[in-house]
């Protein structure tokens, strides 16, 4: 298995699960306003004591689509502003 995802249902959804994250003291990579696999997301990602990646996500918009005229701007928050890994959607 390459990674977990997980698809919440709003952008304040992926703020409250790496709230809750964080405060749990994991460590996460956060990925805001990003570009990758076809579509712009807000996510994060975490790793599982057996070392698999979890990511929690939300699809802003296709990138296909008409992006909106203002559209998110990625942001480092944390270790690693790139886009989760070399093949962005995957860790591996």
């Amino acid at each position: 298995m390459d990674h977990v995802g997980v698809q919440v249902d709003s952008p304040a959804s992926v703020m409250e699960q790496l709230a809750r994250v964080k405060a749990s003291g994991l460590p996460v990579r956060e990925e805001i306003g990003v570009n990758c696999c076809h579509a712009n997301q807000d996510k994060f990602w975490v790793q599982d004591p057996d070392g698999v990646e979890w990511e929690v996500y939300y699809l802003n918009y296709d990138l296909e689509d008409d992006a909106p005229e203002a559209a998110p701007v990625a942001l480092p928050l944390a270790k690693d502003a790139s886009c989760g890994a070399p093949s962005c959607c995957s860790s591996s």
